[in-house]
This record gives C-alpha cells, sequence and structure tokens, in this order.
C-alpha cells in the first residue's frame, strides 16, 4: 500500500465515523472518538505537506543540477590551455554559490 492510498482510507475512515455517530459529542466515546479523527486528520494534513514540501526540493535539485551542467560546459569551451586549474575551480565555484542563490529564491519564491 501507497501513502496516498493509507491517507484515502484513513480520510474515508473519519468522514464514516462521524457519520456513524451523526457528529455527536454525547459521550465521553465519541468525544474520544472525535479527537482520533482530528489527531489523524492532522496527521494526514502533515503528511500531505510534507509531500509537497519535498516536491518543491526536488524541482530546485533538478534546476541547480542542469544550470550548474550548463555552466560548467561553457566554462569548459571557453577556457584556454595553459590555465591555472585553481582559478577554474574558483571561477566555477563562484558562479555554483551565485546560481545556487538564485534558484533556491526563484523555486521556493520567498517574498
Amino acid at each position: 500500500m501507497d501513502l496516498d492510498r493509507a491517507i484515502s482510507i484513513l480520510e474515508t475512515w473519519i468522514k464514516a465515523d462521524r457519520e456513524f455517530r451523526e457528529n455527536k459529542l454525547e459521550s465521553d466515546y465519541d468525544k474520544y472518538c472525535e479527537e482520533r479523527n482530528i489527531a489523524m486528520k492532522i496527521l494526514i494534513d502533515e503528511i500531505k505537506e510534507t509531500k509537497k514540501a519535498n516536491k518543491i526540493t526536488l524541482k530546485a535539485f533538478n534546476n541547480l543540477y542542469s544550470t550548474a551542467d550548463k555552466m560548467f560546459y561553457d566554462i569548459c569551451n571557453q577556457w584556454e590551455d595553459g590555465a591555472d586549474i585553481e582559478d577554474f575551480v574558483g571561477e566555477l565555484r563562484e558562479l555554483m554559490y551565485d546560481e545556487t542563490n538564485k534558484n533556491t529564491y526563484r523555486t521556493f519564491d520567498f517574498k
């Protein structure tokens, strides 16, 4: 069973339990059942939010990787024969740092 299926089952359980009890909170057991439903709903919402954040993080990583690959290719094509390798690595690090910040802020859209 995957996570989406488990979430669907729990959401169905919450709905069915509330319908069965007719949303009444008359007894201690009814109150316990409703608290259990609320706890499950909180966990479901947290899981959904985590899944969403993971997708955003993966997108940011893919954007960064794609940008780094293009930058590395461009630098290699423009690099002069006999140039100091330390200068090459330094330039690459600087570009990677700049692009990492650009992609992170663009992907997460901080305002």
